[in-house]
């Protein structure tokens, strides 16, 4: 083996090294390993139990309220209740304020109408979103939402212990024109406001 192979996975193991010394204790923060070199990586956010930002993994170098992720990552979550599947992702969006985690938003590649439609389905379903009427009508009026606004729909729900939502919104690519994101978010502590 070449020597300046040798020298890139001795860099790249050390990196991997302290990255794993420096990572928060008690982080629900997983990649499972090995991860298979063609699939993408797997995390596991525990977000039963609290919204706290080490939950998620977020590394002490953001320092933004925003950290976004570039993929495809696969994402095991953990809602209250019990609730948890898997969803890969091309791209994601997390917003915090403090130490909370306030908003997650994990966006798909962008797809054909049908492919927009197909997934966005099977992510109610997965997630238990039940009223796709918004959805269907968007899907029978080729991209148009029930009051005709070209572009964009969202359906979801707010009574489960997790709420969360999905949104179908245009692309603007030519050949891919859709896109889906599936997000949910988490109140602010009414106490920790000001006073108005």
């Amino acid at each position: 083996m070449p020597r300046y192979v040798v020298a890139i996975l001795t860099v790249l193991g050390s990196m991997f090294l302290l990255l794993s010394l420096l990572a928060p204790k008690g982080c629900d923060f997983v990649l499972d390993s090995p991860a298979p070199a063609s699939g993408p990586k797997r995390l596991i956010w525990n977000l039963a139990d609290g919204h706290e930002i080490n939950r998620v993994g977020w590394p002490a170098s953001v320092a933004d309220d925003i950290w976004f992720l570039e993929g495809p990552l696969t994402v095991h979550l953990i809602f209250p209740g019990g609730e948890e599947g898997d969803v890969t992702f091309e791209k994601a969006q997390l917003r915090r304020e403090g130490g909370q985690l306030r908003v997650v938003s994990l966006e798909f590649p962008a797809e054909t109408i049908e492919q927009c439609y197909t997934r966005a389905a099977a992510l109610a379903k997965q997630w238990k979103i039940t009223d796709t009427t918004q959805l269907e009508d968007w899907h029978r009026t080729r991209g148009y939402s029930a009051d005709q606004h070209a572009g964009y729909v969202a359906l979801g729900r707010s009574d489960l212990p997790q709420p969360r939502g999905i949104q179908l919104r245009h692309a603007y690519l030519p050949k891919q024109p859709w896109g889906v994101s599936f997000g949910f978010g988490y109140v602010a502590d009414p106490s920790s406001q000001p006073a108005p």
